[in-house]
């Protein structure tokens, strides 16, 4: 009985990465379980508790208490693509273009136990709080913002509503977005500026809350680029990215500065 018990439950955890075979792995321990009960106590516990549904849900629940877990996605990762989710603010990671079918356990399953721990629990440990406005809000325009010094920015200290925030990484995200910015740039217009080419336009706007966005927007070779980044928390955290339709062939697929990090 424990040489068949041992092959079996071996191909359980072996069929996990062959696709759709992977749900047959996944349930199949729990069926298990209930036949061994009455033969073998000890073996009828190893397929109820060390199976693929009950350790993977451990890591997302571990990673939830820990304030470090993540929402996972699978496929070629796009503009956007890492922003906090909108519904329990955590963060995302992910990417790979290959899909082989058994991502429902690592990715779909991970974020089903997530979603339950935010349900349950609330929001995790370090999670940005604030307003989330919406992407036509964030992607619009701003008659209304408040222009931002370069150099304050570089120094990741701007003020926005009359109050002082801390922008985390700001040269980073500078480097990023408009490496020819120049630190004595203040506002436009000013001698640096050029509407044509090199334009830098720092922008920033309150939503409350402790959420506020800066915009960064430049011209390059004639090219126009605004990219929006929304932070909010105390101390601030990158929530996500944002930029025109038109313009998100022409931005990075992997940001300068994760977003809840």
């Amino acid at each position: 009985m424990a040489v068949w018990a041992v092959v079996a439950f071996a191909a359980c955890w072996l069929v996990m990465g062959l696709g759709p075979l992977s749900f047959l792995g996944a349930v199949a321990p729990f069926f298990l379980a209930v036949y061994f009960w009455r033969r073998s106590k000890g073996w009828s516990l190893v397929f109820g508790l060390v199976n693929p549904l009950v350790l993977t849900a451990i890591l997302p629940v571990t990673g939830y208490f820990r304030g470090t877990a993540a929402l996972h996605f699978h496929g070629l990762p796009g503009p956007g693509s890492f922003n906090l989710d909108r519904e329990t603010r955590l963060p995302k990671i992910g990417g790979g273009c290959v899909v082989d079918g058994s991502e429902w356990l690592g990715d779909d399953w991970h974020n089903f136990v997530l979603r339950g721990c935010v349900s349950v629990f609330g929001p995790m440990k370090g999670t940005p709080s604030g307003p989330y406005p919406d992407e036509e809000v964030l992607r619009g325009p701003w008659p209304e913002a408040e222009w931002v010094k370069v150099a304050d920015f570089n120094k990741g200290e701007i003020l926005v509503g009359s109050k002082s925030r801390k922008v985390p990484q700001g040269q980073r995200l500078l480097k990023a977005y408009a490496p020819w910015a120049e630190e004595q740039q203040a506002s436009p217009p000013d001698p640096m500026w050029d509407d044509e080419e090199f334009a830098i336009r720092l922008q920033a706007k309150d939503f409350g809350g402790g959420a506020f966005a800066v915009r960064i927007g430049t011209a390059y070779a004639g090219a126009p680029l605004e990219t929006t980044i929304l932070f909010a928390g105390e101390p601030a955290r990158v929530v996500g990215y944002f930029w025109p339709k038109e313009s998100r062939s022409r931005v990075p697929r992997f940001p300068p500065v994760r977003p809840g990090t």
